[in-house]
């Protein structure tokens, strides 16, 4: 019985029995028994204390039903709280119904539901310890694969993502714009770029013909008994680089070396990349190329000249004095000339090294080190340490600046004969202060100049590039000045952070990530049409959470955080996730922003939503949508697609519903009852992709209930969620 009904059955027995005692006092009053009037004549007479009587008895009745539970209400709220802890949560338990009756079978069903979870507790533990060698193994290689420096992916024959790892996610995907703060995409990808993942497709990536050309002639290599059945070609991605890419298949079995020619060709059911970027190689090999040949041009008139004054020389020895004077001034001019042509290359080469640097991320320990041994070893000078507080990384060019700061120390200890250095590195902001700190006075203006402007040399090492092209290759300066504190003279580097700066704690990501399905081919996501009557354990989803204000002066509602996560195969990949916070444009109170677990302050200076909500729509691409309160979620991402130039029509499904569907006597919850329900922990202060990874957590809880009750496919869950797209946008 609901709660209405049982105020309004309440409400009625109290009437009926405030009637019915008036009816009975009145009948006293008179002289009449109220059981006398039950019989006989009185009843004819004085029919009063009768029916005062009997309205006494119809308020007993209802009272009794109103505050005695309901049999049928029992026992669904049994079935349902079962179904949980067989389903979905196996620590549930079911709640007292305040009759001591059923609590004798609720007792009994809790304990059951104990006996079950220590069981199910037994099949974990013994299912680990079986696969604990096997996991042992597949990890091994998933962080081989994710340390390797060459990127690697595997697709099925369709084109899905099966494998990536971190290099191959950061050569096909572009960089963030600066100060977008994105984690998972970058915010200034072009529309038409495509979205490195699992189950995603490798044709907005890659040319699909080329793929398709690539597979042609693999089958045709593996038809004439080629032992090495591989395709080699260069293109251009579609983020722009230059990729170099080697092609190998997948067989379902391998041939033996003892089959013959005639026999069955294994079947190629998917294929293995390796990329490399090739851009710079290329435009560096083309510039040399061509300063090569211009230098060969312009030196073979000037060799055919001095060659020509020589050889006269040496045929005429009787030649006057005038006319050898001649002959020799003009090789002096021929072999001048050619000395500034060669200078003038070496400074075009020098200037070409400058964009060829390979800059990559590393750990500013591990930097600072490198630095020690190299003018420790090279210069014999010992160089003292200052520990970095805390992990920091720098996306640099790690050999050039350990090149620049050794020929600091060199040109300190040549000079000034200083033989006691210390080296520390301090972050501020986003910035990053290398000091190279040293006893005595600056040295002068005059001094630092030409330091900054000639090239390196350090212990018979040389490099054509100078301090100064170095720090404007990396975006930093270069100056010295007097520590006040302890009266030295530091020589600072300042440099930027690297791309680490901007990804969020809770991103999940690192730096050896490995992408890959662990599932088998039935749940494998596969590029369909019909997405309807696709199962829900087949589909790829994303998962997501939108922080926003309430109402301001316009009436609309203005985003300030987006969280959001990928499931695929029925598991949560914690290595793609979308984590960005927005400038709003509005303010925002303090409330507002604790239900993302921030601070307002955190939003200045962010990207807006102009920027993050395309990239958002790049994110969930050819997939499912889910959200609580999903109507209120397509409304604030329709109020913003016409701005930024984006549609979400992709379906969406609310878990929260889904819950509800699948226990028929409940109302719609929020997100933390729900979650608690099914044994998802949501910490107090958690962010927009903490909420979103519960919300995904939530949903797979889901799905063993929803497939007790027959439903199993996407259109089936779209009736009980009721958040098909026509329907929410017409509640819009």
């Amino acid at each position: 019985m609901t709660s209405r009904g049982r105020v309004v059955m309440v409400a009625g027995a109290g009437a009926a029995l405030v009637l019915g005692l008036a009816a009975i006092a009145t009948a006293l009053w008179l002289g009449v028994h109220p059981l006398a009037a039950l019989g006989g004549p009185a009843m004819l007479v004085l029919p009063l204390g009768g029916f005062g009587f009997a309205l006494t008895l119809v308020s007993g009745y209802l009272l009794g039903r109103a505050f005695a539970p309901s049999h049928r209400t029992v026992i669904e709220r049994l079935a349902q709280d079962t179904r949980i802890i067989t389903a979905a949560n196996s620590a549930h338990r079911v709640a007292s119904t305040g009759a001591a009756a059923w609590d004798e079978l609720v007792d009994a069903i809790n304990g059951l539901a104990a006996r079950y979870q220590s069981l199910q507790e037994d099949v974990e533990h013994t299912v680990a310890a079986a696969t604990a060698g096997a996991e042992e193994e597949k990890n091994r290689l998933a962080a081989l694969m994710a340390q390797l420096t060459q990127a690697v992916m595997v697709c099925s024959v369709d084109g899905s993502i099966l494998l990536y790892n971190n290099s191959a996610r950061q050569l096909l995907t572009p960089t963030s714009q600066p100060g977008a703060g994105g984690a998972g995409v970058g915010v200034g990808v072009g529309v038409g770029v495509g979205v490195i993942g699992l189950g995603r497709s490798i044709y907005p990536l890659l040319d699909r013909n080329l793929i398709a050309h690539g597979l042609e002639s693999i089958r045709h290599r593996i038809e004439q008994s080629d032992p090495h059945p591989v395709a080699n070609f260069v293109t251009n991605a579609r983020s722009g680089q230059l990729v170099r890419i080697q092609m190998g298949p997948v067989s379902s079995s391998q041939a033996s070396q003892d089959e013959t020619p005639n026999q069955a060709l294994p079947d190629i059911t998917g294929f293995v990349l390796t990329l490399e970027d090739v851009t710079r190689s290329m435009e560096a090999a083309s510039r040399t190329d061509a300063m090569v040949q211009a230098m060969t041009a312009d030196s073979r008139a000037s060799i055919a000249n001095m060659r020509a004054a020589v050889e006269t020389i040496m045929s005429f020895p009787d030649m006057g004095q005038e006319k050898r004077e001649d002959f020799i001034r003009i090789i002096n001019e021929e072999v001048s000339a050619l000395g500034d042509k060669l200078a003038q290359k070496e400074a075009e080469y020098a200037a070409s090294l400058s964009t060829q640097w390979s800059v990559e991320e590393i750990r500013a320990d591990e930097f600072l080190s490198a630095v020690q041994r190299k003018i420790e070893h090279k210069l014999g000078i010992p160089l003292r340490l200052e520990q970095v507080p805390r992990p920091i990384w720098l996306r640099i060019d790690s050999y050039a600046l350990v090149q620049a700061i050794s020929y600091l120390a060199s040109r300190l200890s040549y000079e000034t004969g200083i033989r006691e250095m210390t080296l520390r590195l301090v972050q501020e902001g986003r910035l990053v202060h290398v000091d190279l700190v040293c006893p005595g006075a600056p040295i002068t203006v005059e001094t630092w100049n030409q330091w900054e402007a000639q090239p390196l040399r350090i212990g018979g090492e040389a490099s054509p590039l100078s301090l100064k092209t170095i720090m404007e290759r990396h975006g930093g300066e270069a100056w010295h000045q007097l520590d006040q504190a302890s009266r030295s003279t530091l020589f600072r580097l300042l440099i930027p952070l690297g791309r680490g700066y901007s990804k969020s704690p809770s991103a999940g990501q690192d730096a050896g990530v490995l992408g890959y399905l662990d599932v088998g081919p039935s749940r494998r996501p596969k590029q369909r049409v019909d997405l309807d009557r696709g199962t829900l354990d087949s589909l790829a989803y994303t998962a997501f959470f939108i922080g926003a204000t309430g109402p301001h002066a316009s009436g609309a509602q203005a985003i300030f955080s987006i969280g959001a996560i990928r499931i695929v195969g029925g598991r949560i990949l914690d290595n793609e996730v979308f984590d960005e916070l927005v400038d709003p444009g509005v303010p925002i109170s303090a409330v507002e922003a604790s239900k993302c677990g921030i601070e307002p302050s955190i939003l200045e200076g962010r990207a807006t939503i102009d920027h993050v909500l395309p990239a958002f729509w790049r994110f969930c691409q050819s997939t499912v949508l889910i959200a609580g309160d999903a109507a209120s979620a397509m409304g604030l991402l329709r109020a913003k697609e016409v701005r930024t130039g984006t549609s979400f029509a992709q379906p969406i499904l609310d878990p929260l519903r889904l819950f509800a569907g699948s226990r028929p006597t409940t109302d719609s919850s929020s997100l933390a009852m729900v979650a608690e329900r099914l044994g998802v922990l949501i910490k107090s202060n958690a962010r927009a992709l903490d909420l979103a990874r519960a919300t995904a957590q939530v949903f797979l809880k889901l799905l063993p209930m929803l497939a007790e009750r027959g439903i199993s496919t996407l259109e089936a869950a779209k009736e009980v969620s009721g958040t098909g797209i026509a329907d929410l946008r017409s509640k819009q």
